[in-house]
């Protein structure tokens, strides 16, 4: 049983059947990749790397191949630093292997540059637990290469009411009007985060009496996240504490950089979502057979917001892989969605007034966040205030999103 639920769904990467336990993978974006198996593969091709080819592939989270006519680049994220300077020694070596010819001209701790017979470039960095690998066909290229995939991202930005393009000074303009900020997200996406770190600099930078609110602590553990952003708690522990790994699971590098800026600038975070014991309750046995005390911490919960109804409904079981689901699972499916949009609404408005912010910005599921009726207007309603929410799309053309752009602004990542 256990096996089959862990590959209900095919699995998107090698290093899914690789780890039937499970594996919290990084989307680095469109395009090619090679995956932890194509790693071990590419590794023990040559005799050199063939012994360290299962252990330099240990702990990819993601890649992607970007190309171009005069090369390419290959970007590497792994879980740790020390994962990624195994693989970085090991790839290292196996292009010192392949091309003999070649010059070494840089050879620091985490850099590594070889330079061929008519100017071409191999080099392999390190960031941290992210690896970059290029092949330039010259010193131009591979600066072009450099700045492609390390620099930041070409952001456009389509305004729904006024059905044109804004300029990123632009938006930030507009949003502090709003008191309340909703930025969706696809968990796993690398671009969807580095964006919402864009965003909170920039008002940060104009206004810093900001918040931020997160669907990926349950509030009972607000205390843990305000000791870690006190200084009182090393991450390790603030990890542990707040249950990260099995109540959210998503790789913790995706969010760190977003912590650690709100952490060193004292940005106040909000943990927002339900406590996953009272919604997997009302997955069992519905909100209605809850004991008193049960909803009395849930609050208020309104589940007649007929376009959240009827947008979610028959939806939920569909998402879910399920067919020919009985009425009383879809309404038990439609009960969990809309307590925790319900619950992290409360919980934004909550913090918001507790902590006497003058503006909240929320990061959750692009499900609780597009067409409003989640988490924006719960919260809106707590509080009075005005509510801009943004949706983000990468590798998508901008004739994709203007027929139903589902927010205020929606923001295109090439």
């Amino acid at each position: 049983e256990a096996v089959n639920f862990a590959y209900k769904f095919a699995p998107r990467s090698t290093a899914t059947i690789l780890h039937p336990e499970g594996v919290a993978r990084i989307d680095l974006g469109p395009g090619k990749t090679l995956g932890e198996f194509g790693i071990v593969k590419l590794l023990a091709a040559e005799d050199a790397t063939r012994p360290s080819a299962v252990a330099s592939a240990a702990g990819w989270r993601g890649d992607r191949l970007f190309e171009s006519g005069d090369g390419k680049a290959w970007v590497v994220a792994f879980d740790t630093d020390d994962s990624a300077q195994r693989f970085q020694a090991s790839i290292g070596q196996l292009r010192r292997v392949e091309k003999p010819g070649y010059k070494e001209i840089d050879a620091g701790a985490n850099n590594l540059r070889l330079e061929g017979p008519k100017g071409e470039i191999l080099a392999v960095r390190r960031q941290g637990a992210r690896v970059f690998v290029f092949d330039a066909a010259n010193g131009r290229a591979y600066r072009a290469l450099q700045e492609r995939v390390e620099g930041p991202p070409s952001l456009t930005i389509y305004a729904a009411k006024e059905k044109k393009t804004i300029s990123f000074g632009e938006l930030t303009d507009r949003l502090l009007d709003a008191d309340i900020v909703c930025v969706g997200e696809t968990h796993d996406s690398d671009a969807h985060h580095r964006v919402q770190l864009q965003i909170i600099k920039a008002l940060f930078a104009r206004d810093e009496r900001l918040g931020v609110g997160m669907e990926m602590f349950q509030r009972p553990f607000q205390k843990e996240l305000d000791r870690y952003l006190a200084g009182d708690a090393k991450e390790d522990d603030f990890l542990k504490a707040t249950e990260y790994k099995t109540r959210w699971g998503y790789e913790w590098a995706l969010y760190r950089p977003i912590a650690d800026f709100c952490r060193k600038n004292g940005v106040a975070l909000g943990a927002l979502n339900a406590p996953r014991e009272l919604t997997r309750q009302i997955s069992k046995v519905g909100y209605d057979k809850l004991g008193d005390d049960e909803k009395k911490q849930l609050g208020e919960v309104d589940f007649q917001v007929k376009a959240h109804r009827d947008y979610w409904y028959e939806r939920l079981a569909a998402m879910h892989g399920q067919k020919d689901v009985p009425a009383e699972q879809k309404e038990k499916s439609y009960q969990v969605m809309t307590v925790w949009d319900e619950y992290m609404g409360a919980s934004a408005a909550q913090f918001q007034k507790a902590r006497q912010l003058r503006r909240m910005v929320i990061l959750a599921g692009s499900g609780h966040v597009e067409r409003g009726f989640g988490i924006p207007d719960r919260a809106a309603k707590r509080t009075g205030g005005k509510v801009a929410t943004i949706r983000t799309e990468v590798g998508v053309e901008m004739e994709k999103i203007t027929d139903d752009p589902a927010a205020d602004y929606v923001i295109l990542v090439k």
